[in-house]
Formats: structure tokens, sequence, C-alpha cells
């Protein structure tokens, strides 16, 4: 897909670090680019200092939210050509030092921040991109996954599982 005036970016996360700075080289690139991030004041001075980015505030830990700010941006812009799906966080969590219940509550919130999102956005997207004949779907994931290169934490199992659920996602739509 080439990368051109008229496409239509979505960036889940898209106000800070790795989201940013996709949003912003894709607009540079002459593309309308929407962020979708729960840090409003962020996402205000994205869209101040960045041409062709507009900021639409969202959970991407809230599917409700999801599909509403979703929704939203479709109807400013009729489609989503390239789709990012970036939100991220993290939450420190160990076999050995949490808690059961510390420990459930990390994994369902990473599991809900990774992998919810990651499949709720690319769910509402498909449908679109499928009427459209073309699209691209962008997981981005984590150096964590190349255990044999980057050594983990014992205090990173909620992140870790998660983002092995994320990368399960990445199959191509046919």
């Amino acid at each position: 897909m080439k990368l051109e005036q008229g496409k239509v970016a979505f960036v889940t996360g898209g106000a800070h670090g790795i989201g940013r700075a996709a949003a912003v080289m894709l607009a540079q690139r002459g593309l309308s680019v929407i962020s979708f991030d729960k840090d409003s004041s962020a996402n205000r001075e994205l869209e101040q200092t960045n041409t062709g980015i507009y900021g639409i505030d969202c959970d991407c830990e809230d599917m409700v939210q999801i599909r509403e700010s979703f929704c939203r941006a479709i109807e400013l812009f009729g489609r989503v050509d390239i789709l990012v799906n970036n939100a991220g966080g993290f939450v420190l969590s160990s076999f050995m030092k949490d808690s059961f219940e510390t420990g459930l509550r990390g994994l369902e919130q990473m599991l809900r921040l990774f992998v919810g999102s990651t499949y709720a956005f690319t769910q509402l997207a498909v449908p679109v991109m499928a009427k459209l004949g073309e699209g691209a779907i962008i997981n981005v994931l984590t150096n964590h996954l190349h255990r044999d290169i980057c050594r983990v934490s014992p205090e990173e199992h909620a992140y870790d599982a998660a983002k092995y659920a994320q990368m399960s996602l990445n199959m191509r739509m046919e």
C-alpha cells in the first residue's frame, strides 16, 4: 500500500512514544491520522503541533470507548486504510511475589490493553478495509518475544503473556 494523500491511518496510543512517532511520520507523508489515546492533553498537543493529526480521546482498555471512538473517526473520515495497534502500558507482576488476586488483576489489565484493544480495533477496521479493497494492520509487539536476545525480568509475567497473546492475532486476513 502506498502512503499517500487521501489515505487515513488510525494509531492507538498515538500521543506518546512509538505511537506518536508513527502518527507524525504518517502525517508527514500526507495521510490524515487519528490518534486514539486516553491522554487528552497529549492528544491536543499532538494536534496543535502536527498538521493532519486528529486526537480522539479513548481509553484503549475500554471496549465501549473503542467502539464509540472508532465509529466517530469513521464518521469524520469515512475510511481507515492503516491501523497501527500500539496502545501500551505495563504492570509489574510476579508469580513469586504477587498475591493471586493481584496477579490476576495485572493479567486482566494487560490482556484488555494488548489483546482486547488489538482485537476490537481490528474487528472494526477489517470490514471497512474490505470495502476499500485494501488495508494494512500493524500490531506493535515487544522485544520480549525474542527470548534469545532479550533477557526478561521475573516480574513481567502478565505483560509477556498478553504480548504473546497479541502476537497470535498477527495473521493475513483473507
